[in-house]
């Protein structure tokens, strides 16, 4: 039997919006870059990539985590899938400065998870029942995984999705703005 742990929020397409903003940014940097406005092209430039980095550094974090009952492990990120075996995991630590996040330790590399893996409290027992070699000792003794703060991952959601791209198009209009006042 297969189990499956996800992050919904990790392995969402946010690609269609951001090439919804390109062609604006594109426009304005060309306008700037036309008119003269080298610092005004900069800018346009600079939150264009601003905007990339931030849907970009998702890809890097793992999405879904299918563990089979024969020690086989998948986890799953946007831009690859890495296969091994529970043995090649050696640890797995946890960090709780906003929020809890874990980075998985495998042989050849480690991947971030965040606080949204679904019933990542099952994951590790069962990986720990699978591989008592596990390094664990970064949890605290009464980790039950239930220490999510649900909280502070609904306001990063909430700034992410809605008032980021807000504040990107604000950047456009109040430096569209200024460009017209400048030429």
């Amino acid at each position: 039997m297969i189990h499956t742990y996800r992050d919904p929020s990790v392995l969402e397409d946010f690609g269609l919006f951001r090439y919804a903003l390109l062609p604006p940014f594109v426009v304005f940097g060309i306008l700037a870059v036309a008119s003269g406005h080298v610092v005004a092209a900069f800018a346009a430039g600079a939150a264009l990539l601003g905007l990339s980095g931030v849907w970009e550094s998702k890809w890097f974090d793992c999405g879904e985590i299918r563990l089979g009952d024969d020690g086989t492990c998948e986890l799953e990120t946007k831009r690859r899938l890495i296969r091994l075996h529970v043995n090649e995991i050696r640890s797995v630590k946890y960090v709780s400065d906003e929020g809890e996040e874990y980075t998985i330790r495998y042989r050849g590399g480690k991947l971030d998870v965040t606080s949204g893996m679904a019933d990542f409290s099952d994951f590790l027992a069962r990986l720990k029942t699978m591989n008592p070699a596990v390094d664990l000792s970064s949890f605290p003794a009464d980790w039950t995984g239930s220490g999510r703060r649900e909280g502070a991952t609904g306001t990063r959601a909430f700034v992410g999705r809605a008032l980021f791209p807000l504040g990107m198009i604000g950047l456009l209009v109040f430096l569209a703005g200024r460009l017209l006042l400048w030429g």
